[in-house]
């Protein structure tokens, strides 16, 4: 028996869809997944940001030290702990970048 004529349903909107939705679960993967470059080029900035941050509480210490508190040093000495505290908690989550973050930096 042969059967003719019947109406064939493309497989083609089929075959374009599940392509479509491979390449976005690749791409989504590709954006979730960090980059070598980038966690390092984000962690030098890290590091750079918390150097100056701990040099700038140095001088509102030093400041405090010898009696010449300004108004400024008493708002600005929190708002620094806080971004240090932000500063070395990314530090820490950050994968794969290198350990350095608890070293000291002396102010001499």
């Amino acid at each position: 028996m042969q059967v003719t004529g019947l109406p064939v349903h493309s497989s083609v909107p089929r075959y374009a869809a599940l392509g479509l939705a491979l390449a976005i679960a690749l791409f989504g993967l590709w954006l979730a997944l960090p980059g070598a470059t980038g966690s390092r080029e984000h962690h030098t900035r890290l590091v750079a940001r918390r150097d100056v941050l701990l040099a700038e509480l140095a001088h509102i210490e030093e400041r405090s030290r010898a009696g010449r508190e300004t108004a400024k040093d008493a708002t600005r000495r929190p708002r620094v702990i806080a971004e240090l505290e932000q500063i070395y908690g990314e530090l820490d989550e950050s994968p794969g970048a290198p350990r350095e973050s608890c070293r000291l930096i002396s102010t001499s």
